[in-house]
């Protein structure tokens, strides 16, 4: 999802490159400029200064979150970074051809970790959803299912990560709330 934001914003990996310096020289405390950087290291073959970059990112974004109450659920949201990290050291490795018995380990250790911190968020994901079943009691509450509207549309592909619609995953939304809001009679077909 980073690298296709990255390449969304229509630099090249070099153009982003000089961008996120930029913009890291007057923020240097800010740990998504920082991951933006190490991604578009990444993706221009600089996997030596990725890995720093990348690192240095995950520590900014631990730190700056060392003061919530929660730090498993922050170190589970911050499981972007380990990915980035992973792929970078993977993708490294791959390309010296050392994947076989000389290095890999520390590649799958850190995706790893990205996917357990995942599956933590995404159980963090049903207390949420159970908050919003509650306001079903109320009076003149709806809440539309959209576990269901997803899942009846193509489910997994109308999302970047595992809770982030895509565009067309927000049309569809928007189109269910459009509709219920017909319906209801606010506004004229």
């Amino acid at each position: 999802a980073v690298y296709a934001a990255a390449y969304n914003d229509g630099m090249t990996s070099e153009e982003a490159k000089g961008y996120y310096e930029r913009r890291l020289a007057d923020d240097s405390g800010n740990a998504v400029v920082c991951n933006n950087l190490g991604v578009s290291l990444w993706a221009g073959g600089e996997y030596g200064k990725a890995d720093e970059i990348l690192k240095k990112a995950r520590k900014l974004y631990l730190q700056s979150r060392s003061a919530e109450s929660d730090p498993i659920t922050s170190t589970a949201a911050g499981s972007p970074f380990l990915y980035n990290i992973g792929i970078n050291l993977l993708t490294r490795i791959s390309l010296e051809s050392r994947l076989v018995g000389g290095g890999g380990d520390s590649a799958f250790s850190y995706l790893d970790s990205a996917l357990q911190a995942d599956y933590f968020s995404l159980r963090v994901k049903k207390e949420y959803w159970r908050a919003i079943d509650r306001l079903k009691s109320f009076d003149n509450v709806e809440v539309l299912d959209l576990p269901v509207l997803f899942k009846d549309n193509g489910a997994e592909r109308l999302f970047i990560d595992h809770c982030h619609p895509t565009v067309e995953g927000h049309f569809l939304i928007a189109g269910a709330l459009y509709d219920r809001i017909r319906a209801r009679g606010f506004i004229r077909p």
